[in-house]
């Protein structure tokens, strides 16, 4: 027998051994960015004013690990639009 006869494919009946991902954004990752520095470079700042922002509650995000955080572009123009609306107040 010859490994591609062996091999699982959709067409001999047999399942394959790829697993479906067991993340919760898997399947509605597009839109979301990917760790701090994404989210500094959609802004334009810095991974300090990033995290300076979730520290404090300016911004919402998703922690995912201890490490990998993800964040959506519109909750960031939000964190933004309120922040630049505080400074021309005062």
């Amino acid at each position: 027998m010859s490994e591609q006869s062996t091999a699982a494919g959709p067409g001999n009946g047999r399942r394959s051994n790829v697993q479906p991902a067991r993340n919760e954004f898997a399947s509605s990752a597009r839109g979301w960015l990917r760790g701090r520095k994404q989210a500094a470079d959609y802004c334009g700042l810095s991974t300090r004013t990033i995290n300076r922002w979730m520290t404090q509650g300016a911004v919402k995000y998703r922690k995912l690990t201890p490490k990998l955080v993800m964040f959506r572009p519109h909750d960031l123009d939000a964190a933004i639009e309120k922040l630049a609306q505080q400074y021309e107040g005062n």
